[in-house]
């Protein structure tokens, strides 16, 4: 059973979304240690499964970091407070897409991907409910941050981060945490991020931190599947990019 803490710190997303660089992010500002862990979760479990696994996450010293990919309407009513991550949708269903062919069906094709994950048929339901309902409440316990703008803005993004868990950054650090944190780095160490142990055979090196860039989602989608897309994004009053906030709730 879960006991929330008043200074909990969640790390929030739609999974694909930029979740394991939050996490990275988080571990230079908190600990301001080399990367000496043997996984992330080791120091910020993943919620979901520790909860399924009976994990004893009620041992961390507070305050903890807890990721989930859990909807907003499951986890609104706990204290604490919450960074919310979000990506242009097109984005997510691609990288999701490959992520289930690594690590859940590695027969399925990209059209019936597709048409499930449009239709909300996919590990953690509707992207476009996720995301509609979390940030059409704007509040200031949660911190939005966006995918392509971490990834563009690096530096602003952490200090914003920082503000917000009310942190400050020396500035002899700046140039450690922005490479630890970086693309490349946490590619080199996959093992440090990726689930613990492949669905199938084969896997290698980058399938899970895997190309850390934006508007990948051209290079697949046929222009009727985004024509689709943004039709079901216009469904949720949010844009196919993620980045639209409604005043609505």
């Amino acid at each position: 059973m879960f006991s929330p803490r008043s200074d909990d710190l969640f790390v929030a997303s739609y999974p694909r979304s930029g979740t394991s660089m939050v996490q990275m992010i988080l571990y230079q500002l908190l600990t301001e240690r080399e990367v000496t862990f043997g996984h992330i979760s080791e120091l910020m479990p993943f919620l979901e499964r520790s909860l399924r696994v009976d994990e004893p996450i009620d041992r961390l010293p507070s305050p903890r970091v807890l990721k989930t990919h859990l909807p907003r309407k499951q986890v609104s009513r706990w204290p604490g407070r919450y960074i919310y991550v979000y990506r242009d949708g097109r984005d997510v269903l691609v990288s999701y897409f490959h992520m289930y062919k690594n690590y859940v069906n590695p027969m399925i094709e990209f059209l019936k991907f597709f048409e499930d994950f449009l239709a909300g048929r996919v590990q953690y339901g509707s992207w476009f409910q996720h995301v509609a309902t979390w940030t059409t409440h704007q509040e200031p316990h949660v911190l939005f941050v966006r995918y392509e703008d971490l990834i563009r803005e690096t530096k602003a993004e952490i200090k914003r981060i920082a503000e917000f868990i009310g942190v400050s950054i020396l500035p002899e650090r700046n140039a450690n945490i922005l490479e630890q944190c970086s693309f490349e780095f946490m590619r080199r160490n996959e093992a440090k991020f990726a689930p613990g142990s492949p669905a199938w055979p084969g896997r290698g090196p980058g399938t899970f931190i895997r190309e850390g860039r934006s508007g990948g989602w051209k290079d697949l989608m046929t222009q009727d599947q985004q024509l689709a897309f943004e039709q079901v994004a216009k469904k949720y009053a949010v844009s196919a990019a993620g980045n639209k906030i409604t005043n609505k709730g």
